[in-house]
């Protein structure tokens, strides 16, 4: 008969597992509709509201196992995020992450090259740099992806917006440092 010094530390190891495989069948499954746009179901709502859930989510930041890295892993190279608004000629309007990339492979290019943002984020630490020359250059960018964009689809209107999600650090910090998403640069075509 196991002692019960055992049999929780077997319960403790069962719900760790059991939590590492709920957060990678989500991640997996969020990635797939994001990234390969071939999966038609959604993820499903009850699966969404527990790996949402802060008696798992705490726990699962802490461990590292709510990372969502696995094999479509494209954020790993990159944070910055790019938005599309295409409003086309027939009233209807829709929402692209990357320029009319057909692959996964185009996307996890792009999403490497979106490091090219990271000119707009604002100086921290008091330090005092020169960015001005790569904040240029990423606007510059953003402008020309949205006007290639609007030319190539033929839109009345496309906006593009630029951003990071800033990551809460582990370390206790003296101001408030919570997870958020930061908007960085935003342009608007209308050819």
């Amino acid at each position: 008969m196991p002692r019960r010094g055992h049999t929780v530390a077997l319960t403790a190891i069962g719900i760790y597992l059991a939590q590492v495989l709920l957060f990678s069948t989500y991640a997996c499954w969020h990635n797939q509709l994001e990234y390969a746009d071939k999966a038609t179901r959604p993820v499903p709502t009850t699966l969404a509201h527990i790996a949402n859930h802060p008696v798992f989510t705490v726990p699962a930041h802490i461990c590292g196992y709510a990372c969502g890295y696995g094999f479509y892993a494209p954020r790993v190279g990159s944070h910055y995020l790019t938005e599309f608004r295409i409003d086309h000629r027939d009233g209807q309007a829709t929402i692209a992450h990357y320029p009319s990339l057909s692959t996964l492979e185009g996307r996890v290019r792009y999403r490497a090259f979106t490091d090219l943002f990271g000119g707009l984020l604002p100086a921290q630490d008091g330090l005092v740099r020169d960015r001005e020359l790569p904040r240029r250059v990423a606007r510059a960018t953003a402008k020309s992806l949205t006007q290639r964009t609007a030319a190539r689809l033929a839109a009345t209107r496309v906006s593009c917006r630029v951003g990071a999600w800033y990551i809460r650090p582990l370390r206790p910090a003296p101001v408030d440092t919570s997870s958020h998403y930061l908007t960085l640069f935003e342009t608007d075509i209308r050819p």
